[in-house]
């Protein structure tokens, strides 16, 4: 993946390549991540998608609005990692639920840390 993202050209940050060099380092070293320093590298992932830094929670649409197929949500904080989706293969109709998809996944991410 970094390999792709520097011959793309399309990634100059100095900075945030260097984190994630760091945390594929991390990853591929096989060794387990501190539930903590798992949500700070989801963080930094979103980061790199624009995303304000320290941001732990994310909604996107997969593949592309303009070819929805599903609805992600994703939350990481207090070293749990919560995903929601809903899906279909043959496409989404109708309006995104973008805000059902948020709120089933805090809802689940709270229920799961207690």
């Amino acid at each position: 993946m970094v390999r792709a993202l520097e011959a793309s050209g399309q990634f100059s940050d100095a900075e945030n390549m260097r984190k994630l060099r760091a945390a594929v380092a991390l990853l591929e070293a096989g060794q387990d991540l501190d539930p903590h320093e798992a949500c700070s590298l989801f963080s930094q992932m979103l980061e790199l998608q624009g995303r304000p830094p320290k941001t732990s929670f994310a909604v996107s649409v997969i593949p592309t609005r303009s070819d929805p197929k599903a609805v992600s949500g994703q939350m990481c904080s207090v070293g749990t990692y919560t995903s929601v989706m809903t899906a279909d293969v043959n496409g989404l109709d109708g309006p995104l639920p973008i805000d059902e998809v948020a709120k089933v996944a805090k809802l689940a991410h709270r229920r799961a840390i207690g």
